[in-house]
């Protein structure tokens, strides 16, 4: 059974003044979309059995983690928290 890596990620947003900032309309961000679309190759390819290409912690430490960061930050795509 494939899971994909939405299905692994829980992640406790502050309210309020927090840093990290989620926009409830996030499909509306061309590059949100774009970066969950090469997290998902990336998700893929990593838990791959037939090809074994990578491993799911590259996954998480290397691509996920990043783009969240980005996407949450105080100039990313979220920051109107729309």
């Amino acid at each position: 059974m494939r899971c994909t890596i939405a299905e692994r990620c829980e992640r406790k947003l502050p309210q309020g003044q927090g840093r990290i900032r989620w926009c409830r309309s996030w499909w509306r961000h061309r590059e949100a979309l774009a970066r969950f679309a090469a997290l998902y190759r990336a998700w893929v390819e990593a838990t791959d059995p037939e090809t074994g290409t990578g491993t799911a912690l590259v996954a998480y430490y290397e691509h996920l983690d990043h783009a969240l960061e980005v996407l949450m930050s105080d100039h990313g795509p979220f920051s109107a928290g729309a």
